[in-house]
């Protein structure tokens, strides 16, 4: 909405609670997983409220309910998203499959199976940006009928995405 300070200010509030909360009840509390679960959770209600709260005062859109009305056109162009979707449902679903496979050996195998979850983030990450990259530059040259330009930069991103996933 133009407004990136109140966005700044949602996010950041509810971060720096976390990094507040999250020792606490992991340590103080003798939570463990659950209290660093437990504080993101909370902290993430925070944000959700204040940022709500923010764009109900001082946004340019105002937030209703009685502005949630099916629209199938508008509907078609929100089911492009739906590739990332599934893209990242599939990961949450197989982080907690995961997360529940190493339950059983402890804490420190879920530790473990976090940091090799991470590595695998990094590239995955780099791998979903040269697809967000590709995008634009894709639906440019589409547009102005330059097919051979979307080939080549579609081959492009295929070679270097299996360079980063081989390395």
């Amino acid at each position: 909405q133009g407004q990136s300070a109140f966005g700044m200010i949602g996010l950041v509030s509810g971060a720096l609670l976390n990094f507040l909360l999250a020792p606490l009840f992991i340590f103080v509390a003798g939570l463990g997983i659950f209290g660093a679960g437990l504080a993101t959770a909370i902290c993430q209600t925070v944000s959700f409220t204040i940022l709500t709260t923010m764009s109900r005062k001082f946004g340019v859109m105002k937030l209703s309910l009685r502005n949630c009305k099916p629209d199938m056109l508008l509907m078609r162009e929100v089911a492009g998203g739906l590739p990332s979707l599934i893209r990242q449902g599939a990961g949450s679903i197989s982080v907690t499959c995961v997360n529940i496979a190493a339950n059983p050996f402890g804490d420190a195998a879920i530790a473990g199976m976090a940091i090799v979850m991470r590595i695998m983030l990094g590239a995955n990450s780099v791998i979903v940006g040269l697809g967000q990259g590709f995008q634009p530059v894709c639906g440019y040259n589409y547009g102005a009928g330059l097919f051979a330009r979307v080939k080549e930069g579609y081959w492009f991103c295929v070679r270097l995405a299996t360079c980063v996933l081989v390395a």
